[in-house]
């Protein structure tokens, strides 16, 4: 689920970093509707991010997690990735780090919650 690629801090116009984002692929062979996400859970460096920090990213669109929940014409295709942005003033120190993401999903027929756990170096 967690990607290598596309793990860096954001950066605003002033040049300071606001927080990071890291790109995630669907766990589930069908992909799933964006609202079947029901909870992200990220811990990078034995920090954990709860949800009101985190924004997901799809399709040209960037969306809190509340909105995530209304998102009933997204589908996130098995194979693509989003970008999960996380609200960290500051963002993150460049160098290795131990990411670990659980997703819940919760489509109609049974719930899925997938894990992952990598070191990741975030270069910039």
């Amino acid at each position: 689920m967690l990607l290598t690629a596309g793990f860096e801090n954001i950066i605003d116009n002033a040049g300071d970093a606001t927080g990071f984002k890291l790109r995630i692929r669907a766990p589930y062979f069908r992909g799933v509707w964006l609202t079947v996400i029901s909870r992200i859970e990220l811990t990078v460096n034995g920090e954990t991010f709860e949800r009101d920090h985190l924004s997901i990213a799809y399709q040209g669109n960037t969306l809190s997690m509340d909105e995530v929940a209304s998102a009933e014409s997204v589908h996130w295709d098995f194979g693509d990735a989003l970008t999960l942005q996380v609200n960290k003033p500051g963002g993150l120190v460049p160098g290795i780090q131990m990411v670990s993401l659980e997703l819940t999903l919760l489509p109609s027929h049974t719930p899925i919650i997938a894990r992952s756990e990598r070191m990741i170096t975030l270069v910039r």
